[in-house]
């Protein structure tokens, strides 16, 4: 019974462990990691993860993660190092990272970009180049909307 019970708890087990993982490596920034290295195929809206999730650090280190990975990831990566720059100089220039990332931009556009159905942005120059939009349109914000405590509060 202890078998029996053992053998079939196990991907169970193995299955919820993957999952909480998962959802762990989302709210951290680290879904490609995770993802690639299980072997995963890494959807479009997956490589946003990183820009939308990740630490100050974890945005310098991909910056300059141009060549790692797989050879069919190269491109991918190479985008997503080019907009780690870009996130980083934002920020220097334009406001608290968080800001960038949680409310006006990137945040939503992962939310965008995950819910559109397969294939979506089927090319990595097609998601670097819809990212930059949303970049832009964050630099053409003025300052004092994210300045202003009313809009901050959610007023």
């Amino acid at each position: 019974m202890t078998l029996w019970k053992r053998r079939h708890r196990d991907p169970l087990e193995r299955g919820c462990r993957e999952l909480v993982e998962g959802a762990q490596a989302f709210l951290e920034g680290r879904l490609v990691e995770v993802l690639d290295g299980r072997g995963v195929p890494v959807p479009t809206w997956a490589w946003t993860n990183v820009l939308a999730h990740g630490s100050l650090d974890q945005l310098r280190r991909v910056s300059v993660e141009r060549r790692s990975g797989k050879s069919n990831d190269r491109e991918w990566r190479e985008g997503r190092a080019n907009l780690a720059c870009l996130m980083l100089e934002a920020a220097g220039r334009f406001g608290p990272m968080l800001r960038v990332q949680q409310d006006t931009v990137l945040v939503p556009l992962e939310l965008i970009l995950a819910a559109q159905p397969a294939p979506g942005i089927s090319s990595p120059t097609d998601w670097v180049n819809q990212v930059e939009a949303m970049l832009g349109l964050h630099r053409n914000t003025p300052r004092a909307v994210y300045l202003d405590p009313k809009r901050q509060s959610g007023e």
